[in-house]
């Protein structure tokens, strides 16, 4: 199934439950899906698990940074996922936001909070000093 059908397939399970969604990406090697709903995900997972190449992950968290936080010629996204990874706070996905101020990155969430606290303190507090 490429990737236009897998995603339009995507949608039509979720639609049938009635999930919503929170945030999709796309490329040509697969599909990121975040929803927002706590409830039970068992129904239209099972849905999605028999694709072969469906891997499903529970308990992630997005973390969104918002400011003029680039450093020289490295930009923010580079400064957050350089912090991260050096922290080993493993990154399932980053993206740009609508603006050259804005970024996030979707980590695991029982990390979620070490995370803000680890960008907190490096954009933010380094950048008073």
């Amino acid at each position: 199934m490429n990737t236009f059908h897998f995603l339009q397939h995507v949608f039509d399970v979720l639609q049938s439950h009635q999930k919503g969604v929170e945030f999709i990406s796309n490329s040509e090697t697969g599909v990121l899906v975040l929803t927002n709903d706590e409830d039970d995900h068992s129904s239209f997972i099972e849905e999605l698990r028999h694709h072969e190449g469906v891997d499903i992950r529970d308990k992630l968290a997005t973390v969104c940074v918002v400011g003029c936080f680039a450093n020289g010629e490295q930009s923010i996204l580079s400064r957050v996922q350089h912090a991260l990874l050096k922290a080993h706070i493993p990154i399932y996905l980053s993206y740009n936001g609508i603006s050259k101020h804005s970024v996030a990155v979707v980590v695991e969430g029982e990390r979620f909070e070490e995370a803000v606290r680890l960008l907190h303190a490096q954009l933010i507090d380094e950048g008073t000093r």
